[in-house]
């Protein structure tokens, strides 16, 4: 008689179930972690008994489904296989099969149990845990500065979980698919918010985290630091101007193929990550990048003019990772508004009066000069020409 049973976690994933009160099966493993309706598949395990030692699977379906196969454990070995058998013959109707596998010496309820689903011809075999992370959380890091963390899970009896990173990982950026072991160190070019997935697969589940790593340069006071291949002195170990550099052309046209060249910029980037931008390789100082790295888009500009105004740590921060900006108003991009002080009203002069004198007999005030007077004389009763 063949079994039909569906498959576990992991193509010949071993399944280490609690061991029962009369424990005489170590282990189950299904050859299948998902199979379909024409396909075969086969149930092992391990016993504790060098004896040989008969085993009992049964399995029953939500529709009435019956299914008991029999196996005999290998003394040498301490192992047992039940015979391959085909899908068809058991799954017939859509839900959860139970199998339960048991030996001669032990009552059903002592054994093994495994969940089977059956919907759309397809088999899968259901784990018995939950699969969970552990809060990772967001991260910082520094340009040069190895970042690293392990990734875990709730359940530490999960077995054969695979880690990986999605959704955008930083270059460079690993993450060992056993272990869960997270590496990082951020190249120059780097800095600012990366955001992706932290995610976890063992058989049909799976579970993620978004996390956000912000990069920030080294600190003013560093003299060295190291990236993945090479040692950056302050002051010593670039040639500046880089060797592509032309002396006898502006140093802007450079910059101008960089910003308006998009295979300039990648063969750039590609060749010479060493500079921090093509502004530092031509020898010329770069103008600050607004917004500035920290800041994240998504967040409202006044959240960080209001940390700046009203948190002295935040403050002190800025200021001292961040000198190259005038002010948080333009690390973000905003115009600073600055009161000015109100204007006093202007007072119009006193209207000056003018000191009049007086004028001799014979003269009269005229444009405040003293003029003759001219005066009319009058002609004898006789003269009347």
């Amino acid at each position: 008689m063949r079994l039909m049973l569906g498959m576990l976690v992991m193509l010949s994933l071993v399944v280490l179930l609690a061991v029962p009160v009369h424990a005489d099966i170590n282990s189950v493993k299904v050859s299948k972690e998902h199979f379909g309706i024409k396909d075969k598949f086969t149930i092992s395990g391990t016993v504790n008994d060098s004896d040989r030692v008969m085993l009992l699977a049964s399995i029953k379906g939500p529709g009435g489904e019956k299914l008991t196969v029999t196996a005999i454990s290998d003394h040498d070995t301490q192992t047992f296989t039940f015979a391959s058998v085909n899908a068809d013959e058991l799954f017939k109707t859509s839900g959860v099969y139970i199998a339960t596998i048991f030996t001669e010496n032990q009552r059903p309820k002592d054994g093994f149990e495994i969940e089977l689903e059956y919907v759309n011809s397809k088999i899968t075999v259901l784990p018995d845990y939950v699969l969970e992370l552990n809060k990772v959380g967001n991260k910082t890091a520094t340009i040069g500065q190895k970042l690293s963390f392990e990734v875990t899970l709730t359940d530490s009896t999960v077995y054969g979980e695979k880690f990986s990173l999605e959704k955008s990982p930083p270059a460079g950026a690993t993450i060992s698919p056993d272990a869960g072991r997270f590496s990082w160190t951020p190249r120059l070019n780097q800095m600012g918010s990366h955001v992706f997935d932290l995610v976890v697969n063992a058989g049909p589940l799976e579970d993620r985290e978004t996390i956000q790593i912000m990069v920030y340069q080294p600190s003013k006071t560093k003299d060295t630091f190291e990236t993945t291949d090479v040692k950056y002195n302050a002051g010593d170990g670039l040639k500046i101007p880089a060797p592509f550099v032309d002396s006898a052309k502006d140093m802007q046209y450079y910059i101008d193929r960089y910003n308006n060249e998009p295979a300039y910029k990648e063969w750039f980037d590609a060749n010479y990550p060493e500079y921090s931008s093509i502004y530092q390789a031509v020898g010329l100082d770069e103008p600050p990048k607004i917004p500035a790295p920290f800041v994240d888009s998504a967040k409202d500009m006044q959240y960080y003019i209001d940390r700046y105004n009203n948190e002295p740590a935040y403050k002190e921060w800025f200021d001292a990772n961040y000198p190259e900006y005038t002010s948080i108003y333009q690390a973000v991009g905003l115009e600073e508004f600055v009161e000015k002080p109100a204007k006093e009203p202007v007072k119009e002069p006193p209207e000056q009066k003018k000191d009049h004198g007086y004028c001799g007999d014979g003269t009269k005030l005229v444009n405040d000069i003293c003029e003759i007077a001219s005066t009319s004389k009058q002609k004898p009763w006789w003269q009347f020409w």
